[in-house]
């Protein structure tokens, strides 16, 4: 029907979080060179002005996760009003100038690979970098496979 929603998609989401030598404990915060690899999302290449995203968190426990548990994302700009100031990343423990984004509920069983998404916006965000807290009640495991968060951007659109 002409003037419906459509959702117009990216087409190529980012891998900017991933698991790296050490498991992300409990109660911890991903941090790029101790627990995980950041990758920055640009959300001003190329034209991309995405107002919204759709986070994927992709990951296995090592143990059951606590019932009714998360894993909270959270992101922090780069390059702040132009220049080269970053905001604080959080550290292991501590959330430092990290922003809320949502919560990805993770199931209460082990050992089993979750694929779980969310909608995210975007909406001001220019250069960031994303963070997850594991608040699962267990350490997010490397092997099998490593954990990841993946981010596609998607805006809505009239049809034709």
């Amino acid at each position: 029907m002409a003037n419906d929603a459509q959702m117009i998609f990216d087409g190529t989401p980012t891998t900017v979080l991933t698991g790296a030598t050490a498991v992300l404990a409990d109660g911890n915060y991903s941090v790029s060179g101790t627990n995980a690899t950041l990758t920055q999302w640009d959300n001003t290449a190329a034209g991309d002005r995405w107002p919204n995203a759709k986070a994927t968190f992709i990951g296995t426990f090592t143990a059951a996760p606590d019932l009714g548990a998360t894993i909270d994302l959270y992101y922090t700009a780069i390059n702040v009003s132009g220049g080269t100031e970053d905001e604080t990343v959080p550290t292991t423990t501590t959330q430092e100038g990290a922003h809320y984004l949502g919560s990805f509920r993770v199931p209460n069983t082990a050992t089993t690979e979750y694929a779980i998404e969310i909608n995210i916006s975007t909406l001001g965000m220019r250069v960031v970098q994303f963070h997850i807290y594991n608040g699962g009640g267990d350490s997010l495991e490397i092997t099998p496979t490593a954990w990841t968060v993946e981010i596609e951007g998607f805006t809505l659109t009239p049809s034709a």
